[in-house]
């Protein structure tokens, strides 16, 4: 995805948007302690070194192996996602771009086969809400 440049940046040139991954624990999770240990896994030194394949939130972990930082990257900007994200006509523009190169989504959802999920919400039973 592109966006335009922030201050700073190269003339001309087209920033990238990376896409953070966020996590939080619910304050009404019924399993806190599990989502803790899960968060503390996930965020563990060990864990991001060896098992995330990506760029880690921390700053003690270098970047994947053969990249620089995310950082370091001239035209990449990492928090550019949420103001993209909250731009309604951008992504619009960007979600119709992506129809004309690949065109409708077509076929079962494997993570959906009876099709419930789709546009309009759905009670637990699968029944519309």
């Amino acid at each position: 995805m592109r966006v335009r440049c922030g201050a700073g940046a190269r003339a001309g040139c087209a920033a990238r948007s990376s896409q953070p991954q966020t996590g939080a624990i619910l304050k009404d999770a019924p399993h806190k302690a599990a989502a803790k240990l899960y968060l503390s896994w996930l965020l563990s030194k060990d864990t991001q070194q060896h098992s995330i394949g990506t760029w880690s939130a921390r700053t003690d972990v270098a970047a994947p192996a053969g990249r620089k930082g995310i950082f370091d990257y001239a035209n990449m900007n990492p928090l550019g996602h949420g103001a993209f994200m909250s731009d309604r006509t951008a992504l619009d523009r960007y979600k119709a771009r992506v129809n004309l190169y690949v065109g409708d989504v077509k076929g079962v959802n494997p993570s959906d086969p009876k099709g419930v999920l789709g546009l309009h919400p759905v009670t637990q039973d699968g029944t519309q809400g």
